[in-house]
């Protein structure tokens, strides 16, 4: 089993209403559980990130799970998955109105989220 270590930074409260913080709990759970087991598939741990920010507009937050790891599989799109855990981020995101972005990092994997802190639109 491969030990990491978290670090977690959110520079500033953040007031979130708790049914959408469980909705986002989860999402980050994943993140990081697949940061834990597949960054670091040789066994020797590493760091992963986890941060927290108010954005400027003050009307949502931004969430980033970064690790220094292997990275994703060539070809891996997280929109088309087939993944169980991938497929459950992408729903809950939607469900919170938000967005799951990858940026292109030269090592290890770095996945955004922006999740309005207000409730999510409807759709008609």
């Amino acid at each position: 089993m491969t030990s990491c270590e978290i670090q977690f930074d959110a520079p500033e409260a953040i007031q979130f209403a708790a049914d959408r913080s469980i909705l986002l709990g989860l999402i980050v759970n994943e993140l990081v559980s697949n940061a834990g087991k597949y960054a670091y598939p040789d066994g020797s741990g590493g760091p992963i990130q986890v941060r927290a920010v108010l954005q400027k507009d003050q009307q949502s937050i931004l969430i980033s799970v970064r690790d220094e790891g292997v990275g994703l599989p060539a070809g891996f799109d997280p929109e088309t998955s087939k993944r169980l855990g991938t497929r459950m981020i992408n729903a809950l995101s939607k469900q919170l109105g938000g967005e799951v972005t990858r940026l292109n990092t030269p090592i290890g994997t770095n996945f955004t989220l922006v999740i309005p802190l207000g409730d999510a639109p409807t759709s008609k």
